[in-house]
Parts: structure tokens; sequence; C-alpha cells
């Protein structure tokens, strides 16, 4: 057995098309924080408006409810810099607590 850090977490990236279920579903049990979705993979709908294709809906939503964020990012080194902002961020209130007790 391999044990993990619990505050390592993993950082997945939608593409243009969506893997079968069977590709996320390996996803599942490990420690997804965060999915990626570029803004290249919105569609406009009827009324003009940027959304999602259902397939990459099915997957978010699947996803959700591992309490995953979702980050929209234009380029991956955007997407790079949001996940490194989103770890340091979350790490402050522990180095709150340790330094200045």
């Amino acid at each position: 057995m391999c044990g993990h850090h619990g505050q390592l977490g993993v950082a997945l990236e939608l593409g243009s098309s969506v893997p079968p279920q069977s590709e996320f579903q390996r996803w599942y049990g490990e420690p997804v924080r965060a999915i990626v979705v570029p803004t290249s993979i919105f569609q406009t709908n009827k009324r003009g408006f940027p959304a999602l294709p259902k397939a990459h809906q099915a997957v978010l939503l699947s996803f959700f409810q591992l309490n995953v964020q979702v980050r929209n990012c234009r380029n991956r080194l955007q997407a790079i810099r949001s996940f490194q902002l989103y770890c340091q961020l979350s790490f402050v209130p522990c180095i709150t607590h340790i330094f200045y007790p």
C-alpha cells in the first residue's frame, strides 16, 4: 500500500473530447481537488451564451459530488498559476496558526 499526504491533491484538465466514463471512474478514488475547464471547450448555446457540451457537464456533475473545485482558464499557464495561488492560500491559516498561536 502507498500512502499520500492529506494536503496533496490532483488537478485534472478537461479536453475538447471527453473520454468514456470508465476513464474518469479511475480518478474517483484519487485526491482530485480541482478540474480545469479551458474556455476553448465552451460552445455558444441557442441564446448566444457560452455553455459546456452535455458530455462535459456530466463529467463536472460527477466530480461535484466529490467537492472538487472548478477553475476556468484561458490557457494551461493560467491554470497552473491559478492552482498554485489556491494552494498557497489554503496554507495561510495553517501557517498563521503555527507562527501566531
